[in-house]
């Protein structure tokens, strides 16, 4: 049972900045107050940081990890997951698109709160209907079919994060960018004086 634990923990561990406060639903939380009077200017530089954020790391770093390394062997064990399989790496495709379109609604001109809002809202809700998809079915079935072989596989690539595999952000600068985010969110919930 060590190797799908460390191997689901390594995966989960990835993954974890996307989650939580300081990912998606921090993104929730600043859209929803984009048409309200807490929405200022650092909200913008805060969706505009997690959206470089999400274009550096889990699109060009961790789905193809996932698809080239959990996903390959998982067919290679069971050929019955084709069908699961091809949907995620499908909804791997069209969170590149809704993060594009934050994107373009992030560099519009004129009034763009309310596509804004509608574009990161779409965002976020995908990305935690993909995250219980994967949690309720690709990694049930992963613990069934995969070997130990197969686990040490996907430890170390998802433990391994080579610089290079950032383009243009090394995982340092990465890291530094995700602090600068997770900062600003933090000082934006801090209570305001009166």
């Amino acid at each position: 049972e060590s190797g799908p634990v460390l191997g689901c923990g390594a995966w989960r561990n990835e993954r974890r900045p996307v989650e939580g406060d300081r990912g998606v639903s921090a993104m929730r939380d600043i859209a929803n107050d984009l048409t309200t009077s807490r929405h200022d200017d650092a909200d913008l530089l805060s969706l505009a940081g997690m959206v470089s954020y999400l274009r550096a790391f889990p699109e060009k770093v961790h789905h193809p990890k996932e698809e080239a390394h959990l996903h390959r062997l998982m067919r290679s064990r069971n050929r019955s997951c084709e069908a699961l399989l091809a949907d995620v790496e499908s909804q791997h495709g069209e969170e590149r698109r809704l993060i594009e379109q934050v994107s373009a609604c992030l560099g519009a001109d004129g009034d763009r709160v309310q596509a804004l809002q509608t574009a990161v809202l779409r965002f976020v809700d995908h990305v935690y209907a993909h995250l219980k998809l994967e949690e309720a079915q690709v990694f049930p079935l992963a613990r069934e079919y995969l070997s130990d072989d197969d686990w040490t596989e996907v430890v170390d690539a998802f433990i391994d994060n080579d610089d290079s595999q950032f383009g243009k952000l090394s995982s340092g600068e990465l890291r530094r960018l995700f602090a600068r985010i997770a900062n600003a969110i933090a000082a934006r919930s801090a209570p305001q004086p009166a």
